[in-house]
């Protein structure tokens, strides 16, 4: 008898646990993927912008009218180390579209424009990079770098 039992109130618990999931998470993405790195070639005047400078660079964004920083933008490694890239995997979970790159030296602040598309069924479940603006302009990707997008951020 107690076996019946126990089928009876595994069969009930299954049940209820399908139909509370099916009511609440129909059409919505149970697991994802964490965004992709976004990966940042910084120029000024065209030309790539020295470690002492890019170890300094901070990238700021406003919620609120409170000022808070992207924690893990740092120089790229692997096969990007030592060319003047930046990289961040923190941007692509936030709401935030609007971000501002702050420089050491006293140099103006720039905007950068950052919009993903969140995870749904329709990108199965994928964050997509939708745009990348430099100070209100498409950044453009340097097609020479193979393994992701690098965008080219060229301060003037």
């Amino acid at each position: 008898m107690s076996k019946q039992i126990f089928i009876l109130q595994s069969f009930v618990f299954v049940s209820l646990l399908f139909f509370s999931c099916s009511k609440y998470t129909k059409g919505a993405c149970q697991f994802y993927n964490p965004p992709s790195a976004l990966f940042f070639l910084l120029k000024k005047d065209g030309q790539i912008l020295p470690d002492t400078i890019l170890q300094n660079v901070k990238l700021s964004y406003y919620v609120n009218g409170v000022k808070s920083y992207i924690p893990d933008l740092s120089e790229a490694t692997d096969f990007y180390a030592g060319q003047g890239i930046l990289a961040t995997r923190d941007i692509g979970f936030l709401s935030i579209k609007t971000y501002y790159l702050e420089y050491p030296n006293n140099w103006n602040t720039d905007s950068l424009y950052v919009d993903y598309i969140a995870p749904s069924i329709s990108t199965n479940c994928l964050y997509i990079l939708d745009t990348v603006k430099f100070n209100t302009q498409l950044a453009p990707i340097d097609t020479t770098f193979k393994y992701e997008p690098v965008y080219v951020l060229n301060k003037q």
